[in-house]
């Protein structure tokens, strides 16, 4: 039976919990790099961001953004699978979203790194595309990703949604020109989404609900 409709996730603090694997792979990379070791809180408050944007905000220069980030993800790829998890009724989301929806993922990790991660965790194959930072020019808040995987899945901008948990999604989404969905299970300021979003849900279960009665 043909779908109607096209829901796009985001994936850190939407679907899944890598918090530990990130804030490891931050901290070699900072201590390696002569960086300030960030407090936990610190990079939390990164998460969603580019890695680019993450170290510079913890001190790096320009010179060694290619060497942090090359450092960050050899740790990363050692751990992101043993220290990922789904977020609570995340996989009850999926679920339910392929029940009426094609599915699709827009983050700011590479694609390579999400799809071993969704494998590992057994989600991979609900997904129609998953386009990562190296797929576009311009990640979120751009709207360069999600119309990316729009396009991949041959669908149209109408009946499609973004669910996300911080700003960046909210304002991809809204320059794509698709219906944005907030959710409360990440880092994003909740305050910051509700100026520009009507609808935020406290998880992403909450969030396929609703879109499913639209």
């Amino acid at each position: 039976m043909e779908k109607e409709k096209i829901i796009l996730f985001d994936l850190d603090g939407t679907l899944i919990d890598s918090e530990e694997a990130i804030y490891e792979s931050c901290c070699v990379a900072c201590e390696k790099n002569a960086l300030k070791i960030p407090a936990l809180e610190e990079v939390q408050e990164t998460i969603g961001h580019t890695l680019s944007d993450m170290f510079l905000h913890f001190g790096a220069s320009r010179e060694k953004l290619g060497i942090c980030i090359e450092v960050y993800r050899h740790h990363y790829k050692g751990i992101c699978l043993e220290k990922t998890k789904m977020l609570p009724k995340a996989t009850d989301s999926i679920l339910l979203a392929n029940e009426f929806a094609y599915l699709g993922v827009v983050t700011t990790k590479t694609a390579r790194f999400s799809r071993a991660i969704l494998e590992h965790l057994g989600i991979l194959g609900y997904f129609q595309t998953i386009v990562g930072i190296e797929d576009v020019e311009f990640p979120k808040p751009h709207q360069e990703p999600v119309l990316k995987a729009i396009a991949r899945m041959g669908a149209s901008l109408s009946n499609a949604f973004m669910i996300g948990d911080t700003i960046l999604d909210i304002q991809s989404a809204i320059s794509a020109g698709i219906s944005p969905i907030g959710v409360k299970t990440g880092y994003g300021n909740i305050q910051a989404m509700q100026a520009i979003c009507e609808n935020i849900f406290d998880d992403s279960l909450e969030a396929v609900g609703f879109i499913k009665s639209v």
